[in-house]
This record gives structure tokens, sequence and C-alpha cells, in this order.
């Protein structure tokens, strides 16, 4: 077992929201205590669809009892500044967080859309506002939100919510509710080969029921499942794409299929789209046998019990494409992460008798890692990059790569570590332990001679 371990949304514009509409002598009124109260002044009024300006001294404007086209309706007027605070926050969390953190969560502890939800006590330890972690959040430079993957706040985003948090957390009405606005969300396509007939679901159950998912639990658990076309197809069989299966956002973390025990499949965190292969390539898949579904469920600070049904949906076929891929793993096995920055580093040679082509590039470490490397070092000593980026738990992807391999170059896999903890990591299972993998597909199956891992 191996554990592994959120904005789309656009900016809106602040405006105050009115209530019922003010009846004509409400109005006036209204004025009259105004004009007695406040001595005359002017202001400015923009309008935000033409960018045209108009002034008018209040208490000077006298009442012909006309419409005056010029004055804004009822409930547009300019944010003031308190509510100009929350409404620039509330932007940068619609962009940046409502991934993971929005209104239905997904493998995170709490939501970040209304104000009420950033005022809420956290989760977690039951007594820090979750207002306070955000502030420590986005200025941790070693496990910063958003994660790393996903770019650092700009200047102006991280403005925005020190300039809300600085006033004191205030409160304000935007002009639209705190309800983020929904995305279309481009809809995966399968393969014209994968008709409904050749695809197959492995999902999270327990006694052929949905997993139960205790309340305030935190946990991996491994589930076996057997292979769902096994004597559906007579000889060997190849996927042609992956989709992942997110039954419930709430408690799933992250999850990742093995054939077996220790052949990779895919795996799912938050953020991970569908797969689909290229034209030629199938991937290798077993006709029989069982999978081990390894799943990370997160359900702490939820007082009640959650049901999942978590996995993915898998297209094969029989019909064999030419170039069969499988999965290895490269990375030590062994490591220590001491408190602070570190690196684990592994090389493997490839002594196979014939090349082999690389194509994904996807590392795995838990929770101290912060980058990954994936090179080639070519048999005359020249180096070649084949990913450098960015890594967080929660956010792990598969990148396209195209590399051949020859025999006598080596690979290397280079993991980064922040640990900010006072304890040395060590390789384990667990997501306090640490590991340094990068899981990489390749063809033609079992060409490749350089298991750094096992």
């Amino acid at each position: 077992m191996f554990a592994v371990g959120g904005l789309l949304f656009a900016a809106v514009g602040c405006t105050e929201t009115g209530g019922e509409e003010p009846s004509d002598s409400d109005r006036d009124e209204t004025a009259k205590a105004d004009a007695s109260a406040k001595p005359p002044k002017t202001s400015t009024t923009t309008n935000r669809d033409s960018g045209s300006t108009q002034e008018e001294e209040e208490g000077e404007v006298a009442d012909s009892g006309a419409p005056d086209d010029t004055k804004q309706p009822p409930g547009t007027e300019p944010p003031t500044a308190e509510n100009k605070a929350w409404c620039d926050a509330r932007a940068v969390l619609q962009d940046r967080c409502q991934t993971c953190h929005g209104a239905e969560v997904e493998g995170a502890p709490m939501s970040l859309v209304t104000w009420d939800d950033t005022q809420a006590t956290s989760p977690i330890d039951k007594k820090t506002p979750i207002s306070g972690l955000i502030k420590s959040r986005i200025h941790n430079t070693a496990r910063p939100m958003p994660p790393v993957a996903q770019g650092k706040l700009t200047t102006d985003e991280l403005a925005a919510l020190d300039t809300w948090i600085e006033a004191g957390y205030p409160n304000g009405t935007c002009g639209t509710p705190d309800v983020p606005e929904e995305k279309p969300t481009e809809k995966f396509v399968w393969p014209a080969e994968c008709t409904k007939d050749k695809i197959f679901a492995v999902k999270a159950h327990q006694n052929n029921a949905p997993y139960p998912v205790r309340a305030n639990w935190e946990d991996n658990v491994s589930i076996t499942i057997p292979v769902p076309w096994a004597g559906k197809f007579s000889g060997e069989v190849q996927a042609l794409a992956i989709s992942p299966l997110t039954n419930n956002k709430r408690v799933v973390h992250h999850w990742i299929l093995y054939a077996g025990t220790l052949n990779f499949i895919t795996s799912w965190s938050p953020g991970k789209p569908s797969e689909t292969f290229p034209a030629d390539v199938g991937v290798y898949m077993p006709n029989s046998g069982t999978f081990q579904l390894n799943m990370h469920y997160y359900n702490t600070g939820n007082d009640n019990d959650e049901l999942d049904e978590s996995g993915a949906e898998i297209c094969i076929t029989d019909k064999l494409r030419p170039k069969t891929a499988t999965t290895n793993m490269f990375g030590p096995i062994g490591l220590t992460v001491p408190p602070g920055e570190s690196e684990a580093v592994a090389t493997c040679t490839h002594n196979g008798s014939g090349p082999v082509t690389l194509i994904t590039s996807s590392p795995h470490m838990h929770k101290t890692g912060v980058g990954g490397k994936f090179e080639i070092i070519r048999a005359d000593g020249k180096v070649e990059v084949l990913d450098d980026s960015p890594f967080n738990q929660e956010d792990q992807t598969v990148r396209q790569i195209n590399a051949v391999l020859n025999k006598g170059d080596k690979v290397r896999t280079t993991c980064k570590y922040v640990n900010m903890t006072t304890r040395v990591k060590r390789f384990g299972e667990s997501t306090e332990d640490e590991m340094c993998f990068n899981f990489s597909r390749y063809y033609p199956k079992g060409a490749l001679s350089c298991r750094s891992g096992f």
C-alpha cells in the first residue's frame, strides 16, 4: 500500500444590494433628513457600463417632480470601504481557493464561499478561526495556499486578502450572492471505440455496498476489487482511456489504483483530469485477478458518517493497439527527510536490449514534498530534463512527455522537500512519512530495465 497524497470562478464586481424598493414618500423623507444632517458635498458617480461620470451637489438639486435619469437606481451605489474589502477578498477566494474549498468541498475540511464560512471555527482543532488560518497559510512559503502547483497568489491578490484581514475581517454586501458562479466544464469524450459495453467501473465498496467513512476520521484504506471484465474477453486486453469517478468529494482526498498490489495503474487527486492515450498506444490491464484501490479518506471536522463509491471508469479493448504501455516506479527506498530543506535522488541505468519510450511523468511524495525533477542522463553525459515542476500532495498531476531511452542511458529522479517539523521523516506508507517516486508510463511493456524503486 502506498499513500498519495483547490478558482475556477470569475471575479465579480462589488456593489451594495438593496432590499425592498422604497416608496416616493420614503425617498422624500430620507432626502430631507440627509440634507439637514450633512453639509452639501460633491459626489462622483461612475457608470460601470459606459465609464462616464457625473457630479451633483447634494442638497442643491431641486425635485422637479419629473423622473431624474441621472440618479443611480437604489441598491447600486459603490460599496463602502468596509464592503469593498470583503468583496475584493471574496473575489480572490472564488478565483483561487474554491476548487477544493467550494460549496461542495473536494479533499478539504472546510468551505470558503461565504463570509460566515471564514468566521467559523476550524473543524481541525476546534479552536482557531478559519479567518486566522487564511492569514497564516497564504504567507506560508513552505506549505502555501493555494498549493504550489496551482501558482502563487499575485501581489494584488495577496494585497486584497491582507487588506481584508488587517481591517478585522469585515463583512459586506456585494453585487452577487455569496454563491460562486457555475462555470461550464468541458465534458470528457470517450474514444469512438469505447462503447458502453467496454466501459467498466472500479469503485470503492465494502460488502458490495458503498464504503462507510466514519465521522471525524482520516485514514488510508486498501480495498480489493475483482477485475470487472474478467471472463468477458478471451485474450490480452488494453485500456484506451481512464476517467475518474469522484462520488463523495467531501471525504475523498486522493486514491491510487494498482493491478494486484504493486503494478501502478492510475491515481486521482483534486483537479486531475481524465486520460485518453495516444492512438497507437494502449495501457496494460489484467484480464483476471484483482485490483487494489488505496483510498485516502479525509472526514475530519465532519460529525456525520458518510458513504463513498469513488474510483474510475476504464475503457477496455481486446483489439490491441501496436504499442502496449505500462508504468514504472522510479525513485529511492530508504530515504530520510530531515527538518528544513532537503532532496532525495535516485539514478538507475537502462540495460535493456532495445529502446523504450517514456510518455508520462507523475511525481509522488507526501506532505513535505514541494518539487520533483525527472531527467535522462545520456550515455555521453548530456542531461535532458523531462519534467521539473512544483509538487503538492493535494494536487498531483500526470504530465505528458516523449523521450526515448536507449541502452546505457540513466534516469534520474529528484524529490525536493521542506520539512517544517522537528522530526526526521523516513520512507513509509503513512502521509506523515515520506516517499519519492515518479510513476512514468512507457512502452513497450517489459522492455525497461531500470527499476530504481524495486
